[in-house]
């Protein structure tokens, strides 16, 4: 808008000058400096003007990016209530994960209006009950509301692994999990410049088939279901 406004106000710089030199003319004064003043002036704006077209075209950008999440909270709204049993006792899943993860990958900045990505991370699920490492793919595409804030959707498969049971009661710390997947779709809100603030908000679902040791039963068939809400706060880097 700047551009154009100073287009448009060199463009009537011009006329007026012109205007002027006719007058000169008339009075019988040479319009020499007038014109060369003209002809700057109509080559600036022309500049300008080449200037807003380039910025318009700004073609697509190619990003390594990071994402550290140090902070994030996974709760289970399943109210399946898994448990585990044997004969010293009865054990419960908490509904409450932690999430710490990292990721990498590429982006794309397609005119400063869209901002695409691919990522590949890991990191580990975990709470006083359960504990499974991961793997992630996710892709995003997050749109520029403001010039340092860009919200969009984004989705991702998990691969949980080396799954276990924390508990210290006789043979439930033997109790393993079948590896499984997961599924990760929600919004991804991203703040500030190169250095960036990240906020996920995801609805998480996954599986897991608990493999038992003579002597416990489980709840579910043996299926550990959770599927709920998960915050996540960290930052993005984009070199």
């Amino acid at each position: 808008m700047m551009k154009k406004f100073l287009i448009l106000l060199a463009m009537l710089v011009a006329v007026a000058v012109l205007a002027d030199s006719v007058v000169a003319a008339e009075a019988g004064a040479k319009p020499a400096a007038a014109t060369m003043e003209e002809v700057d002036l109509d080559e600036a704006a022309a500049d300008m003007e080449d200037e807003d077209y380039d910025d318009e075209d700004g073609g697509i950008t190619l990003d390594f990016v990071i994402n550290a999440i140090p902070a994030a909270l996974l709760i289970d709204m399943s109210g399946n209530n898994f448990g585990l049993e044997s004969a010293e006792g009865r054990s419960t899943a908490s509904s409450v994960y932690m999430m710490p993860n990292i990721s990498v990958g590429i982006g794309a900045d397609v005119n400063e209006k869209v901002y695409l990505d691919a990522l590949l991370g890991v990191g580990v699920v975990v709470n006083e009950s359960l504990r499974s490492f991961f793997a992630q793919a996710t892709v995003s595409a997050t749109f520029a509301a403001s010039q340092s804030l860009n919200i969009g959707p984004r989705i991702g498969l998990i691969q949980f692994m080396g799954t276990e049971w924390l508990d210290d009661e006789a043979l439930l710390d033997e109790v393993d999990f079948d590896d499984s997947t997961g599924l990760m779709l929600g919004l991804q809100i991203v703040m500030g410049d190169r250095i960036r603030y990240l906020v996920n908000i995801d609805y998480i679902t996954m599986d897991f088939d608990a493999d038992l040791p003579a002597g416990v039963t489980a709840d579910n068939n043996g299926t550990l279901e959770v599927e709920g809400l998960a915050v996540q706060f960290g930052v993005r880097g984009e070199f």
